[in-house]
C-alpha cells in the first residue's frame, strides 16, 4: 500500500525503510513503532553512557585527584589552583556538552547529573530503559525518587525496583504507578530518608505568577499534596453548578471554578442561553442560599492508614488517595487535623476465633478512615474478596443489584488510584464505574455481578473503548487485568498493586449480598440471541481465549512442548474473536432458531433498549 501523501512530501531519511511495507496495515505499523521506541530508548543509554564518559574524562578524574591530595603535602598556593583548575574545567564540560547537545545552561546540567545518577546509582534501571521495557520517563522518575538515599542505598533501591519492573513482561506501568512503587520502596530501605525529603520538599513550596501571551497570564503553586487535592476537590464540586446547557468546556470551567473559588463565591454562575436558568447567577458565601437551600460545601481527602501505625506501634507507609503513599508522620498529622473524622472501614467482625500461636504477631485490625472537611479522610486496611483460608477482618455492605452500596464506592476509592487501561493517567474520581464481565439487567444471577471483584474505574474514553468491543479486558486470579488489543497484543496492569502491598488485610472484607428480591427474572421470548447477547458472548470467548493464551505462556505443560502450528492456531483464534465484528452482517445468514420451540405468537417486538449500547 502507498505511503499517506502526507509522509511523501517529507525527505526520506526521515522515514523507516520498513515503513513502505507496514503503511496501511495495522498491526505492522504498531510493530514498527515499538521498534522506533526501543531504538529511541537505546539511543538515550548510549548519550548517558557517553555522557558520562565526557564528564569523567574533563571534570571528574581530576576532582577526585584532588580530593584524594593530603593537606599537608599540598600549599595554599597549590590548592588555590587546582580549585581553579576545576573550576576550569567544570565550565569546559558544560559548553562542550550545550552545544553538542544543543541545549541551555539549566538543561546541561540537568543531563549530566542524570548521566551520573543513572551510571553510578540506577544501572539497571538504565538497563531497562535501554531495553524498552519502561519509558525514559519513567526511568527519570525512579532517580528522582532515589535522590534521597546514600549510595549504597540506592544500589539496594536499583536491585529492588528493577526486580519490581521486571516482575511482569507483559505489564506496563504509567507513571504515577512507578512513582508510587519507587516512594514504597524508598520507605522500606530508610523511613527516616523519606520524612527527611518531605520536610525538606515542603521547605520549597512556593506560587508564581508570570504574564504570558495574548492577554492571558500563567500561575504555578508548589504546595503539599494535601493542600493541592483540597484546591482540587473545591474546584470540582463549583463546577458542577451548573446546567448541562453552559457551552464551556470542563477546561474552561476548571480555570473559571478556580478563580471563582478565589473571589469566595460557592456557585459558578451559568453561562448558557436558557431562559430562566436556575443557576444563571455566581453566588457566594455571604449570600446563604441558593432556591431556598442552604449551601455547605465538605470538602473530603482521603487517607489510608493502618490502626497500629495511626496509634504510633510502627512506622509503616500510609496511602494519599489522589497521590500516593505517605510516611507514617504526614499521615498521623494529617489524622491528627482538627477537622479530620477518623473512620473504620466496614464493620469489625468480633466472633471468636482460636487464638494465634504466641510466636505470631497480632493482626492489624481493619484500619481507621480519616474523613476531613478541607482536607483527608483516612481508611484504614479492609478487604475485597479473599481467598476461603484467610480469615476476614471486617464485614461490609455489598449489592445483589446494578446500583452500588455506600461501602462498594467507598472500597474502589481506596483500591484503584487511577483508570485501569493500560499508561492512562486519569485519577478515579474523574472516571465511570465499570463491570469488567458486563452486568444482566434482565437476569443479574447469570451475568457480571456488581461486586469488588467485578467492578473499576475506566475513565470515559476507555469506557467507550471498551464498550465499542475493539479492547477486551479479563480480570486475573491474582487481581491483576489482562487487556487485549484488536491486534491481538496482551498487557497486563495491577491497578491495585502498590495499594494491597502497603495494605495486604484489604483482601480480608466478608461482603454481605443481601438477597434478590423475590419473583423469576425477567426473561424475553425471540428468535434467538439479541445483538447484545451475540456481542457478550463473543467478549465472553475472547476473554477465555485471552487468559488460556497467557497461561500457557506463563505456565507451560512440562515434557508437552507446544509447536508452532499449535501457537499460530490458538494466535488466530484469538484474532478471530476480535476481527469477526467487522464482518458483514449480510454474511451471517438468518437469526438463529431453535427446533423444539414454536416461534412465539406475538407480534415483533419494537427495539429494545438491549439493542442499544451497552449500558455498563
Amino acid at each position: 500500500m502507498d505511503l499517506p501523501s502526507g509522509l511523501r512530501e517529507l525527505p526520506g531519511h526521515l522515514l523507516p525503510p520498513e515503513l513502505a511495507g507496514a503503511a496501511g496495515f495495522r498491526e505492522r505499523t504498531a510493530d514498527l513503532l515499538f521498534e522506533q521506541r526501543r531504538c529511541e530508548n537505546l539511543a538515550f543509554c548510549r548519550t548517558v553512557t557517553t555522557l558520562y564518559s565526557l564528564y569523567r574524562t574533563v571534570y571528574a578524574d581530576a576532582e577526585a585527584e584532588y580530593l584524594a591530595l593530603p593537606a599537608a603535602d599540598a600549599t595554599d598556593r597549590e590548592l588555590l589552583a587546582r580549585r581553579r583548575d576545576l573550576r576550569l574545567r567544570e565550565i569546559a564540560l558544560n559548553a562542550q556538552v550545550s552545544t553538542q547537545l544543543r541545549l541551555g545552561t539549566d538543561a546541561t546540567d540537568r543531563a549530566l547529573t542524570e548521566a551520573v545518577g543513572f551510571v553510578e546509582r540506577l544501572p539497571q534501571v538504565l538497563a531497562l530503559v535501554g531495553e524498552n521495557t519502561i519509558s525514559v520517563r519513567a526511568g527519570q522518575e525512579a532517580l528522582r525518587r532515589s535522590r534521597v538515599l546514600t549510595g549504597e542505598q540506592a544500589r539496594r533501591f536499583d536491585e529492588l525496583i528493577a526486580e519490581r519492573l521486571r516482575r511482569d513482561p507483559l505489564e506496563l506501568l504509567a507513571i504515577p504507578a512507578v512513582r508510587e512503587a519507587a516512594d514504597k520502596i524508598v520507605e522500606g530501605i530508610d523511613p527516616h530518608a523519606a520524612e527527611k525529603r518531605r520536610k525538606r520538599a515542603r521547605e520549597d513550596r512556593t506560587v508564581v505568577f508570570r504574564a504570558e501571551d495574548d492577554g492571558m497570564a500563567a500561575a504555578y503553586a508548589l504546595l503539599p499534596a494535601e493542600d493541592i487535592l483540597e484546591i482540587n476537590a473545591k474546584v470540582e464540586e463549583i463546577i458542577e453548578t451548573v446546567c448541562d446547557h453552559d457551552p464551556r468546556t470542563v477546561a474552561q470551567r476548571r480555570a473559571d471554578g478556580l478563580t471563582a473559588r478565589v473571589r469566595g463565591s460557592i456557585t459558578l454562575g451559568c453561562q448558557c442561553e436558557q431562559p430562566g436558568c436556575p443557576y444563571r447567577e455566581e453566588r457566594g458565601i455571604e449570600d446563604g442560599s441558593v432556591d431556598g437551600a442552604i449551601i455547605r460545601y465538605r470538602t473530603l481527602i482521603h487517607v489510608v492508614i493502618n490502626e497500629t501505625t495511626l496509634a504510633g506501634r510502627n512506622d509503616d507507609a500510609g496511602y494519599l488517595v489522589g497521590h500516593g503513599p505517605v510516611t507514617a508522620e504526614h499521615a498521623r498529622g494529617l489524622a491528627a487535623r482538627d477537622d479530620a473524622v477518623v473512620r473504620e472501614f466496614g464493620e469489625r467482625i468480633t466472633a471468636p476465633v482460636e487464638p494465634e500461636p504466641a510466636t505470631t504477631p497480632a493482626l492489624d485490625a481493619p484500619a481507621p478512615v480519616i474523613e476531613v472537611s478541607e482536607p483527608a479522610t483516612v481508611e484504614s486496611e479492609a478487604a475485597p474478596d479473599a481467598p476461603e483460608s484467610v480469615r476476614p477482618l471486617v464485614k461490609a455492605r455489598g449489592t445483589a443489584g446494578y446500583r452500588l452500596t455506600a461501602d462498594l464506592a467507598r472500597y474502589l476509592t481506596l483500591l484503584y488510584p487511577r483508570c485501569v487501561f493500560p499508561m492512562c493517567t486519569r485519577p478515579a474520581a474523574r472516571c465511570e464505574i465499570d463491570h469488567s464481565t458486563e452486568y444482566d439487567h434482565h437476569d443479574p444471577a447469570a451475568g457480571g455481578a456488581s461486586s469488588a471483584d467485578n467492578l473499576q474505574p475506566l475513565c470515559k474514553a476507555h469506557h467507550r473503548l471498551k464498550t465499542a468491543g475493539g479492547w477486551i479486558d479479563a480480570r486475573l486470579p491474582d487481581g491483576r487485568i489482562l487487556w487485549t488489543s484488536p491486534t491481538g497484543q496482551m498487557i497486563t496492569v495491577d491497578p491495585a498493586g502498590t495499594v494491597l502491598d502497603l495494605f495486604p488485610d484489604l483482601r480480608r472484607i466478608d461482603w454481605i449480598t443481601p438477597l434478590p428480591a423475590a419473583g423469576s427474572p425477567m426473561v424475553r421470548h425471540r428468535n434467538g440471541p439479541t445483538r447484545l447477547e451475540r456481542e457478550h458472548a463473543r467478549r465472553a470467548g475472547a476473554r477465555a481465549a485471552s487468559v488460556a493464551l497467557l497461561n500457557d505462556r506463563e505456565h507451560p505443560e512440562p515434557n508437552t512442548p507446544q509447536s508452532e502450528f499449535e501457537r499460530s492456531l490458538a494466535i488466530a483464534i484469538l484474532d478471530f474473536t476480535h476481527t469477526r465484528r467487522y464482518e458483514s452482517r449480510r454474511s451471517m445468514g438468518p437469526p438463529t432458531r431453535f427446533p423444539d420451540v414454536a416461534p412465539h405468537p406475538r407480534p415483533p417486538e419494537p427495539a429494545h433498549p438491549d439493542d442499544e449500547p451497552p449500558p455498563f
